[in-house]
């Protein structure tokens, strides 16, 4: 089962990604953090396959958040999804971060889910700033 670390200050999308994520033929064990600092120790402690971070949060934003994460080497190579309300253009510096990748809230089930799956089956490589074009 794959683990995924939810970062976000509103206790009500923690709970929504848990129940976006659970129920039946559960694929994701769910932890979440109310804001970064407890993620980082949680990071610290536990193996995770993605975070799902938000951006605007009250203590620390999410920018400063994945910066450090990918300057922390044991944390370096975990696959970030970005769920916010912000447009991908605000962002701009996001995209030149490797590993990072993006949806707009308000998001389904079924988006985060195929979102979720495709970023893992790819092993978290590179965000959709660097995919390749055939």
């Amino acid at each position: 089962m794959k683990r995924i670390l939810v970062v976000d200050d509103d206790p009500d999308m923690r709970a929504l990604y848990r129940h976006m994520l659970g129920g039946r033929g559960r694929r994701f064990a769910v932890s979440a953090a109310a804001h970064p600092a407890a993620a980082v120790g949680m990071l610290r402690r536990e193996r995770f396959d993605l975070v799902i971070s938000d951006i605007i949060m009250e203590r620390t934003s999410g920018e400063s958040f994945v910066a450090r994460l990918r300057r922390d080497r044991p944390h370096g190579g975990i696959p970030i999804l970005i769920v916010t309300v912000l447009g991908r253009e605000t962002l701009p510096r996001m995209g030149d971060i490797r590993g990072i990748h993006y949806l707009q809230k308000p998001v389904t089930r079924e988006a985060l889910r195929r979102k979720i799956s495709a970023i893992l089956r790819a092993g978290g490589r590179g965000g959709e700033a660097r995919t390749r074009r055939r």
